[in-house]
């Protein structure tokens, strides 16, 4: 399995096998390389600051396979990658509510009720993602995106195979030779001239 495809690639299908190997993949080195930064690049003082600049580049990656994952994941079920933007809108009204809230200074206890209903939607949006890519099958048959995933290549009647090159070269230099015989002057079939007839002897036999 190409492993930088299944965490970083947006095209083709994956199965629930692999989108939730791929989500272990992501978490469990996203994890490791925080701790291996924080801890190799925290014991020396002097480069302190690089591992704190190195954290933000790990996150962009892992957030990058999250929505790989699932793109593909969509794919394979039928739908379009954009599903995955989903979860921006109650995100962004969240965000909005919260900064509205603090530039007029209102108090928490006010916007909570704006907030529980866009962290409802964002909590029905993530029980989806759950059930729909973590839980379901794959599609039947191939769909625009490609084949089902581990799926061998079976030509239908519509798209039979394409014949090697090979065996059509094979069948070109057969088809010119043909042409070419059937085109000779030698290859032409001669009527062979009617035999001679013998002059009617009228009855006289002829001489021995």
């Amino acid at each position: 399995m190409n492993f930088a495809y299944l965490l970083f690639g947006f095209h083709g299908r994956i199965n629930r096998s692999q989108y939730w190997l791929g989500n272990v993949l992501a978490g469990v080195g996203g994890i490791a390389l925080v701790y291996a930064v924080g801890y190799g690049f925290g014991a020396l003082k002097a480069t302190l600051a690089l591992s704190w600049l190195s954290l933000p580049f790990i996150l962009i990656a892992m957030t990058w396979s999250g929505f790989a994952l699932q793109v593909k994941r969509f794919h394979d079920r039928g739908r379009s990658g954009f599903w995955v933007l989903a979860p921006l809108a109650p995100m962004s009204m969240i965000v909005g509510a919260i900064l509205v809230g603090i530039s007029e200074h209102v108090k928490p206890a006010q916007m909570l009720p704006e907030l529980t209903l866009w962290f409802g939607i964002l909590g029905l949006i993530n029980l989806w993602f759950l059930i729909d890519l973590g839980m379901l099958g794959s599609a039947e048959g191939p769909n625009k995106y490609g084949d089902p995933p581990g799926a061998p290549r079976i030509p239908s009647p519509q798209h039979p195979a394409e014949p090697s090159r090979a065996l059509r070269g094979a069948e070109e230099a057969l088809a010119r030779a043909i042409a070419q015989q059937a085109q000779s002057p030698t290859a032409r079939a001669t009527p062979a001239p009617p035999p001679p007839h013998a002059p009617a002897s009228f009855g006289r036999r002829a001489a021995r």
